[in-house]
């Protein structure tokens, strides 16, 4: 018989972590030479703002940036982007304004959620729902998860997809996101993110 795949993957594995651990890999983990996806070899660094686009693969089918890539629909075309991830919904403060309706007849399919860039919004809450909607997207194009400048919502967001969907470990996932983009992750978000870790080690160590 052959034997059943380990559901939990790495965690099996991993020790549990924290806030400052988690903040260490993140501001000690230098990203690589950062072209701009779509541009590689013609843009690093400051070119970004003459680019008017700042996007970065990070994983395989999944795109992190900001709201000026999320509002460049042929750029997002050019790309192979068909899902748009908002984590920033809004028209407040620090908020984009983008909605289902600035992707209409693109063939962007679109979610939003009203992700408050605070270290006491409980950005746990939005896990699942954001886990679901890039599932819908592997193997079938490419999502862009953006907020206003792509360095806190939308990376924590993405790492916490690869925790629950591919059995990342938080203190892995955090480095390759780190070595793919510039992150500035917020102290509660990484909190958040440390027990989403916890959770799984736990559930690893009692499989």
């Amino acid at each position: 018989m052959a034997q059943q795949a380990n559901p939990f993957g790495l965690f099996t594995a991993a020790t549990e972590t924290d806030v400052a651990s988690l903040h260490h890999i993140m501001v000690s983990t230098l990203a690589s030479r950062r072209f701009v996806f779509g541009y590689e070899g013609m843009s690093v660094g400051i070119d970004r703002l003459a680019l008017g686009v700042d996007c970065d693969l990070v994983h395989s089918f999944i795109c992190v940036g900001d709201s000026a890539a999320a509002q460049n629909i042929p750029y997002l075309q050019a790309m192979g982007v068909t899902h748009v991830l908002n984590v920033a919904e809004g028209n407040g403060p620090g908020m984009v304004s983008t909605t289902a309706r600035t992707y209409a007849g693109t063939g962007i399919d679109y979610l939003g959620l009203p992700i408050v860039d605070s270290p006491l919004y409980d950005i746990s809450q939005h896990f699942q729902e954001a886990t679901t909607f890039i599932d819908r997207c592997q193997g079938n194009g490419k999502v862009l998860v953006h907020c206003l400048r792509g360095r806190s919502r939308s990376p924590a967001v993405v790492l916490a997809y690869l925790m629950i969907r591919y059995n990342t470990p938080a203190p892995m996932g955090l480095r390759l996101l780190s070595s793919k983009r510039s992150l500035n992750i917020n102290y509660g978000f990484l909190d958040k993110l440390a027990d989403l870790h916890n959770h799984l080690c736990v559930a690893a160590s009692n499989n």
